[in-house]
């Protein structure tokens, strides 16, 4: 199990670290990203060498622990900072809005000015280029910090506010950009600007910034700049280093421990600390929780677009749309020049990575990861929310082929009006099989589920399935049918029998986890599975406490890479599984195969996969995907008084509150689970993009 407070190859227990204070207390100085760097001078800042094109931090043999000092931590603390340090806020339950207006924090820009604080490895040089181009075309002035042999990400008071002060009195409109950690120019009582960045996949980052100080030419680079205060080529065992090997012998440069503030190697590991900003208690700890949920609140409140070049589109098409002063015509200025713009800064260097490197890379990023998904929903978010009850205009960049709904909606494919429902357990479908059944007497169709008695299908054989395939369709005397059982996705082509529209629901997997293991010791499931076994549970099976079976490492609570069904308890961790199917592939918990057969079968087969975490955009997707059943839904659950949307189906008020260090040691064992969560919201997202065009909000 992955502990919470070390690293990933650290061997201690989960129960040592969640009892030993160090955990979360180190007061290593480690706001210094320099690579171990030769001659490091004392400053007040968080530095790394650099010059004034690329990124020049470059490793070095040692590491002076005085080159760099803490400011006054309460110096830099904004408002709400100590409520996340001490009690992390949750974000769920939050509904998204869709109106651009509301998305938009450019209106509350006071000056003329936008802030790119870049995140390193990102693709800023691009957009850096990109920005340039369109300063000729739109009428304004770009410019980035100066070559300096450091470069400084964190910087205490007076720092910042001369800093600001400078950029100020430049000539308007202006961009400027460096990489620097937010400030809050609100607080020195100056205007406020248009704050910008991008964000990136935060493996490829670290894959990215591996290979970028191993490439010869970065040190050439550095050297025609720098000149003498240029760092000579590191050894060629530093160059030949790959990431495989660094993060098998618990190299250094490879290790992450869970809440470190000083990071020896100065890699750049945190994205999140150039949006959770200036305060070093709160913003440094390595995949820090209330970093992560400073950083997001920064985004939600003070940043007017955060894109991504994974997504080029979709960022142009925001930026133009949000900050159209400085990004009007920003799609026609990248493409007349993409071949140039898409070699800025490429790293030819740059290695395969392995499936295992990768794996002990996201089990230490959960947060990072929680994040960077985060951002990238926001600008989802911000694109659907572009047409405003708008059609879109003939664009060719707008009309990508993966926001097309006939390329996004599997159920053309179906050859009856059947629905198969193969429920994922605790993910709130009780509350969609009431909807259905309302909706049947509305929209008139036919509801079947499985007995309770019936056991999850969860391995069944190809005869087996084509027996319950049989079975399911026989249940038909309806022109329209929808059947509900837990069991794992069902490939039933093969048997020549009609194809159904799947659909299911899907749950945060921790929440998941959870909420199982409490609900399977509540008082009417237990009357409920003695009426099936005639047997009741022990004492001690009823008063178990989640917590303490997460520490003991309990059978129950074992949540091990590979864990297969013989030494696993009928917990239901596996959410992918109920996609992934039948096969052995699927079978052992959080890895790779099982999640990418998963993706596989969601892609081809299933037409619609909610989340009552998103209630409107479900219910908009299942209306408009799936009309023949769902029509009507949106009303129907929101009807006055007696809507579903006012009631709640099996709530369990028996459930305690789980810490959120627990909930950490257990994110960091479902990182493949999280994937497939992400993939699936996502792909929701998009079928709702996909249809925005016809809405009106």
């Amino acid at each position: 199990m992955q502990k919470v407070g070390y690293n990933v190859h650290d061997r201690r227990s989960s129960e040592e670290e969640l009892r030993t204070p160090t955990a979360h207390g180190h007061h290593h100085d480690h706001h210094s990203h320099h690579h171990h760097v030769h001659h490091q001078e004392k400053i007040d800042g968080h530095n790394h060498k650099a010059s004034h094109d690329k990124q020049l931090a470059v490793p070095d043999n040692k590491h002076n622990e005085d080159e760099v000092h803490y400011e006054d931590d309460e110096d830099e603390v904004e408002e709400n900072d100590d409520d996340l340090a001490n009690a992390v806020g949750s974000t769920e339950g939050e509904d998204f809005n869709f109106k651009a207006d509301l998305l938009n924090n450019t209106k509350y820009a006071e000056v003329d000015f936008v802030f790119f604080n870049r995140v390193p490895k990102v693709g800023s040089q691009s957009l850096m280029e990109l920005m340039a181009r369109l300063g000729k075309i739109n009428g304004f002035t770009h410019a980035r910090n100066k070559g300096s042999a450091h470069e400084t990400i964190v910087m205490n008071k007076q720092r910042q506010n001369d800093l600001i002060a400078d950029l100020l009195t430049r000539p308007k409109p202006h961009i400027y950009s460096q990489h620097i950690a937010y400030i809050n120019f609100t607080r020195f009582h100056l205007p406020k600007p248009i704050y910008i960045n991008l964000i990136r996949d935060p493996i490829d980052r670290i894959i990215s910034w591996h290979y970028y100080i191993r490439a010869p030419w970065y040190y050439r680079d550095m050297q025609a700049k720098l000149g003498d205060k240029a760092i000579p080529m590191p050894s060629e065992e530093f160059m030949n280093l790959d990431l495989d090997t660094c993060v098998r012998n618990h190299d250094p440069h490879c290790t992450f421990t869970q809440m470190q503030i000083k990071n020896p190697v100065g890699d750049h590991r945190r994205q999140t600390l150039f949006f959770c900003g200036m305060n070093q208690k709160l913003c440094m700890p390595f995949n820090s929780e209330a970093a992560m949920q400073k950083a997001k609140r920064t985004v939600e409140t003070e940043y007017a677009v955060v894109g991504t070049w994974e997504d080029t589109n979709i960022t142009l098409s925001v930026l133009e749309a949000y900050i159209p002063r400085f990004f009007r015509n920003a799609k026609v200025a990248y493409y007349l020049g993409k071949d140039r713009l898409s070699r800025v800064n490429r790293n030819n260097v740059t290695r395969i990575v392995s499936d295992e490197t990768r794996l002990i890379l996201r089990k230490n990023l959960t947060n990072e990861i929680e994040f960077y998904e985060f951002c990238k929903q926001r600008l989802y978010l911000q694109y659907a929310a572009l047409s405003h009850g708008e059609r879109f205009g003939e664009d060719d960049y707008l009309l990508l082929w993966r926001l097309n709904p006939k390329f996004l909606n599997n159920t053309k494919f179906h050859f009856r009006d059947i629905i198969f429902y193969n429920r994922v357990p605790k993910t709130g479908s009780e509350t969609l099989i009431e909807l259905m059944i309302q909706l049947g007497k509305k929209n008139d169709f036919q509801n079947e589920r499985s007995p309770f008695s019936k056991p999850t299908g969860i391995y069944w054989g190809v005869e087996r399935q084509k027996e319950e395939a049989t079975r399911i369709l026989e249940l038909q005397e309806e022109p329209a049918f929808v059947y509900v059982e837990h069991m794992n996705y069902m490939n039933i082509r093969p048997f020549n029998l009609p194809q159904p529209i799947y659909i299911n629901m899907i749950r945060d997997p921790v929440e998941r986890v959870i909420s199982w293991f409490y609900y399977k010791r509540t008082p009417w499931n237990s009357v409920k599975m003695y009426k099936v076994t005639g047997k009741f549970g022990n004492r001690t099976h009823y008063t178990k406490n989640f917590e303490d079976c997460v520490l003991t490492h309990d059978p129950e609570c074992r949540y091990d890479y590979g864990l297969m069904f013989k030494d696993d308890s009928a917990d239901h961790k596996r959410q992918s599984l109920f996609f992934c199917g039948h096969s052995p592939i699927c079978e052992p918990f959080n890895t790779p195969a099982a999640i990418a057969r998963a993706k596989q079968n969601i892609e081809r087969d299933f037409s619609v996969i909610g989340s009552w975490e998103d209630t409107n955009v479900t219910l908009t997707v299942l209306e408009h995907y799936i009309p023949r059943f769902f029509k009507g839904s949106m009303e129907l659950y929101y009807e006055p008084k007696t809507g579903l949307a006012f009631q709640k189906e099996n709530i369990n008020h028996w459930k305690p509150k789980v810490s959120e260090r627990i909930k950490q040691i257990m994110r960091a064992n479902f990182t493949q689970e999280y994937e497939f969560y992400y993939f699936c919201k996502q792909r929701l997202y998009r079928q709702y993009f996909a249809i925005n065009k016809h809405l009106h909000f």
